[in-house]
């Protein structure tokens, strides 16, 4: 994804030859006065203090805006990037990257853009975005070909699903040229499944697309440099993290949390669940759906088993067999889904209707879920395409001790934080106003108030104060 304010426009000609590349910095807008007020009843240790903002345009009229506020120590607040940054946006040579692209005849070239900027001087040329934006999750997009012929699987339905203890299939259909696209919200690292979704489509291969920058952006951090005039407060601050560090452990549980990453199964609530620890152990899974599992049978065929389940409405019947699902994966193999050993398996789940994804109908599922949940209990299908994933980070919410608890007050663990609040989603209201409350560390001495923000139409706004917290 490109960072904030940043754009790419790529000009080739029709046979692909790149003519221009270029950067730039989308245009900024300031005329958000933001005015920040800091108020406590003493301002000391472990005191409770209260930040009132308002936000108000050049002609002194209150906006809505969202807005960042942190509460660091002065000597952690580093000046020279923030500078360097306006400045370079400033520069004649990135101003240079915002005029229009001037080509002898425009019809003989296609442009790819990212961004919604004003691109007037590319209007007679074709268009296609080459990144989209993702405010529901990471895209993944790639394209799925047949192996023997190298062409594309057109109007294919495929699952995109992660291996795991939840189930989380996503659903989406080819184009004519085999592409496809879906978004997810998944954290951290995990291993992804693409295949199609009919056990009848074999011998075809996926080439998934980068998502991220082929290139550079051309844009290096500035040099760091110390102000030794607060010297003494980065000691002050090195040695509070090397405390907190040792004492974070031993913090009264709940104080500070992480953001949790999980979900429900795609399909909802099971409409029945069997936990094997509930009942005695059997030798296979074909055994446990006999013997345990209510409205679901085997049946052979050819050599080749298939399951059936019976609608829980009595006026309605399957005519295909469930979809099965071992750790989050479609598995279309279903004799080796009846030999895995029943010690290995947590719980399965049924869903006795039937589900719909557009328009796909799915005549039931069931999801079997082992203890390791990690699909070892199955040799997987080699020629199924399987590789890790790297999805979004996981977020950590900023926590801090809530000290009109009296109990905490009192505490003898210390509190050192170098950062005693930190929110990048605050939001004025529609008359300009916003208020932050956080409590003071042990330390006293000075603290700044950083506001940083932006409205709608792209105005923004800074502003920095500060308050000083006595013993």
């Amino acid at each position: 994804m490109l960072p904030a304010g940043l754009a790419k426009i790529t000009v080739t000609d029709k046979t692909g030859l790149l003519i221009a590349s270029r950067w730039f910095y989308n245009d900024k807008k300031p005329g958000i006065s933001y005015n920040v007020m800091a108020r406590s009843d003493d301002f000391s240790p472990r005191g409770k203090i209260k930040i009132d903002i308002k936000a108000e345009d050049e002609r002194g009229k209150s906006v809505e805006s969202n807005l960042s506020v942190s509460v660091i120590r002065p000597g952690l607040m580093d000046n020279s990037n923030y500078s360097k940054l306006l400045r370079r946006m400033q520069s004649p040579e990135l101003q240079a990257f915002n005029t229009d692209i001037v080509l002898p005849d425009m019809n003989d070239y296609l442009i790819f853009y990212q961004d919604a900027s004003d691109l007037s001087g590319f209007t007679d040329a074709d268009t296609v975005i080459e990144y989209l934006p993702e405010p529901e999750g990471h895209i993944i997009s790639g394209v799925i070909k047949d192996r023997s012929t190298d062409k594309p699987l057109s109007n294919e339905d495929i699952t995109i699903s992660f291996i795991g203890k939840t189930a989380r299939c996503n659903f989406t259909r080819t184009s004519v040229n085999g592409e496809f696209l879906t978004a997810v919200k998944e954290y951290g690292v995990k291993e992804i499944v693409i295949q199609p979704l009919s056990p009848e489509t074999d011998g075809y291969y996926i080439d998934l697309k980068d998502p991220f920058l082929p290139e550079p952006v051309g844009f290096e951090a500035g040099p760091l440099y110390i102000d030794t005039t607060y010297l003494d407060e980065i000691n002050k601050a090195i040695v509070s993290m090397q405390v907190r560090n040792i004492y974070d452990p031993f913090l009264h549980p709940g104080i500070y949390s992480s953001k949790s990453n999980g979900g429900p199964d795609f399909y909802g609530e099971p409409d029945n669940t069997i936990l094997l620890s509930e009942f005695i152990e059997l030798t296979t899974v074909r055994e446990v759906l006999k013997e345990i599992v209510p409205g679901v049978s085997a049946v052979n065929r050819n050599e080749r088993s298939s399951l059936r389940l019976i609608n829980k409405y009595p006026d309605a019947s399957f005519t295909t067999p469930p979809l099965v699902i071992v750790d989050g994966i479609p598995i279309y193999d279903i004799n080796k889904v009846l030999e895995i050993r029943s010690s290995e398996i947590e719980r399965i789940e049924v869903l006795n209707t039937r589900y719909f994804v557009y328009d796909i109908i799915i005549e039931g599922i069931i999801n079997i879920v082992s203890k390791k949940g990690d699909l070892s209990i199955l040799d997987f299908d080699r020629s199924v395409f399987r590789q890790e994933f790297n999805g979004l980070h996981d977020g950590h919410k900023f926590n801090f001790p809530n000290y009109s608890i009296e109990a905490l007050k009192k505490s003898r663990l210390p509190d050192f934080r170098n950062t005693l609040y930190w929110n990048p989603g605050v939001r004025t209201d529609k008359d300009g106003d916003a208020a932050v409350e956080f409590y003071t560390s042990d330390e006293a001495g000075e603290y700044i108030v950083i506001v940083e923000g932006f409205t709608s139409d792209g105005k923004s706004g800074r502003s920095v104060t500060s308050f000083t917290v006595k013993n």
